[in-house]
């Protein structure tokens, strides 16, 4: 007969709480090997995605290439390692499980705890059953040390955590820029400086912040990680603040698109997300081109008589009444002759800047923003539209009885889900 004092010394609580951390710790452990198990396994499965759009899945191939070029393991040697760990993790839980419904352990009250820093008994130091204890009681302390920190150290690990995301958005921001066909990086490799259809740009990057700068307007990325705030909606123009959480990967599905975000709903970025990227592009172009697409069809009024005789004398644009309009792209010859003529027509510094950027603006229009080529482009009542042969996708605006739509999509796309296109569609509600 054994008393429950017996049962509940010093050394058998140790046991139970220990077996009690191991527990929590292995079920932790677990659900992490598993989840990056499954992003290995869906980068696998990609190449034979049948529900994706061919353009983004080679896209998405791409990418995660870019991603393990560095890496000596392959993907399937990383998904056969961590199934070795999980079956290794699943047999230690089982063990812990046998230990926690043993005698031992339910003789122990739950209520009973232990300090962080054990006593050094004679038996928990030399008991050949208790002596590995202490070993493994250490052991877990200091894998989880972050468990014990003081509120300083709290702070300055999630200032650090947040530093580290902000460096990561940055980076993408970048990398999206680099990308778009239209963008004109200054020279330089240091260099935030870009040009975009005739409008200057900057990007400006801050730990709390990032500033993407078009002429007057603005987009603020904020990173955040863990909560976040209450998002206001971004401007029509596309301009405004983008909060951006580093939220886990089984929220990703909830975005359908730039105008989710426009609307004012959460965006999150994170590494496992592999539709982290074009996320930020579709918000990116769309803030880049909305002005390109809402100008379209606009005049450039109260020209003098000589300027829109010569525009018309030229058939550069379209001259009525007092007022010049440009519907379709100007080839390089005629807009090398009017960039010429301009300083010389005698017109005020802005009017001049307006029929340029005017130009420019179409000109970025009439070419593919995926692959550079030369677009069939298609003149039509309140609106355009343009093919590119080489890529098989369209843009363009349309009316509609709002109002006029412009998008960018593809001519064989049965429908315009995200996660099916990611950004080869970009809508704009103008």
């Amino acid at each position: 007969m054994i008393s429950d004092d017996d049962w509940n010394i010093y050394e058998n609580k140790v046991f139970a709480r220990l077996m009690d951390r191991l527990e929590e710790y292995l079920r932790h452990r677990l659900a992490e090997t598993e989840e990056l198990q499954r992003v290995f396994i869906k980068a696998l499965e990609l190449n034979e995605a049948e529900d994706l759009d061919y353009r983004l899945r080679t896209k998405l191939c791409r990418l995660w290439g870019e991603a393990t070029v560095s890496s000596v393991r392959s993907t399937e040697s990383a998904i056969d390692e961590s199934k070795d760990v999980i079956a290794r993790l699943q047999v230690a839980k089982r063990k812990i499980g046998l230990l926690r419904h043993s005698e031992l352990y339910s003789r122990v009250p739950r209520a009973e705890r232990v300090p962080a820093e054990l006593r050094h008994t004679n038996i928990l130091n030399h008991d050949q059953h208790y002596r590995h204890l202490k070993t493994l009681w250490h052991l877990h302390q200091k894998r989880n040390a972050v468990e014990n920190q003081s509120p300083g150290e709290v702070y300055r690990a999630n200032r650090r955590e947040l530093q580290n995301f902000s460096l990561y958005i940055q980076m993408m921001v970048r990398r999206v820029l680099r990308s778009i066909q239209h963008v004109a990086l200054a020279s330089g490799s240091e260099t935030t400086d870009f040009e975009f259809a005739g409008m200057q740009g900057s990007v400006i990057g801050e730990i709390g912040e990032i500033s993407v700068r078009l002429d007057a307007r603005e987009l603020v990325v904020v990173p955040v990680v863990r909560t976040v705030p209450q998002q206001t909606e971004l401007n029509t123009d596309g301009s405004g603040r983008l909060i951006v959480s580093s939220l886990p990967s089984n929220l990703a599905d909830s975005f359908s698109g730039s105008n989710n975000v426009a609307k004012g709903n959460v965006l999150s970025i994170n590494p496992l997300d592999f539709y982290g990227e074009e996320k930020l592009r579709a918000v990116i172009e769309r803030f880049l081109w909305l002005p390109v697409f809402q100008s379209y069809g606009k005049p450039v009024n109260r020209l003098p008589a000589s300027t829109l005789t010569w525009l018309q004398n030229h058939r550069i644009g379209s001259v009525q009444i007092m007022s010049w309009y440009l519907f379709a792209p100007l080839d390089d010859a005629i807009l090398s002759q009017l960039r010429q003529w301009l300083p010389e027509s005698g017109l005020n510094p802005a009017t001049q800047d307006d029929i340029l950027v005017r130009a420019q603006r179409i000109a970025a229009l009439g070419i593919c923003r995926h692959c550079g080529g030369e677009a069939r482009f298609i003149v039509r009542n309140q609106g355009f539209k343009a093919e590119c042969p080489s890529c098989n996708t369209e843009w363009g605006i349309y009316p509609t009885l709002s109002g006029r739509v412009g998008q960018f999509k593809t001519n064989d796309a049965a429908s315009n889900d995200f996660r099916r296109l990611g950004s080869w569609f970009i809508e704009f509600v103008f």
